[in-house]
């Protein structure tokens, strides 16, 4: 469950959705490095953030040595750690939520069955990346993951959107829970994205990235998406 002391969103006066993703961070037993004890027990961001920190290196060794991304970016890291993210039972049903964001850190899923590891240059408003993923038999779990590094501001400035669609006339849409039916609702606050699909039926899915609005463009992404 989450920790009671635990920083909790929105961002404040904006609609961004923080954190991004949780870590064990209550009554932690680790090293320490001053005093006679080698270890000691702690419990917050001290604990939370070198966890994480920890996993993201981690990732970044196995796209250089797994998968021969030389130089992975931050984007690339956020998104395949952001991919492999189980939700707590208490937030079931939900991609994200200002409670524990996308979910908690599982370094496994996000290197189990990885599909997808892609980065691209840029887009500028109105253009349009897509991407084929062949999933295989098995009616597993399947989870896509984009992320960005914004332009600098107070708020979101360049709005990329996530969609997948799969074999038949199944849609998806990013940090929208389920298949979607008629009118689109996109989200234009984070720059971080999830879809999430039960079963994914096997065969060819195709995943888009749309460029809604990019005043300082041009603006890259990376997307990685994971079996689970």
């Amino acid at each position: 469950t989450m920790s009671s002391f635990s920083g909790r969103g929105p961002v404040v006066g904006l609609a961004s959705v923080k954190p991004d993703v949780i870590a064990p961070g209550s009554s932690i037993r680790s090293i320490v490095n001053s005093g006679d004890a080698s270890y000691a027990s702690m419990s917050g961001t001290s604990m939370a953030t070198p966890i994480t920190t920890g996993c993201a290196t981690l990732l970044r060794q196995a796209l250089r040595k797994r998968h021969g991304i030389a130089v992975p970016s931050a984007a690339l890291i956020k998104a395949l750690l952001i991919a492999g993210c189980r939700r707590l039972p208490a937030g079931r049903g939900a991609l994200v939520d200002n409670e524990q964001g996308f979910g908690r850190i599982d370094l496994q899923r996000s290197l189990r069955r990885v599909l997808l590891l892609h980065e691209a240059a840029g887009l500028h408003t109105g253009a349009l990346a897509s991407l084929t993923i062949p999933v295989p038999p098995g009616r597993r779990t399947l989870r896509i993951a984009m992320a960005y590094t914004d332009y600098p501001g107070f708020k979101l400035v360049n709005n990329l959107n996530l969609f997948a669609s799969g074999p038949g006339e199944a849609r998806y849409v990013g940090n929208v829970t389920g298949r979607v039916h008629g009118g689109l609702l996109l989200d234009s606050s984070n720059n971080a994205e999830v879809i999430e699909v039960e079963n994914a039926a096997r065969g060819d899915w195709i995943v888009q990235v749309v460029a809604s609005n990019v005043p300082h463009g041009p603006q890259d992404f990376a997307l990685a998406a994971v079996l689970v």
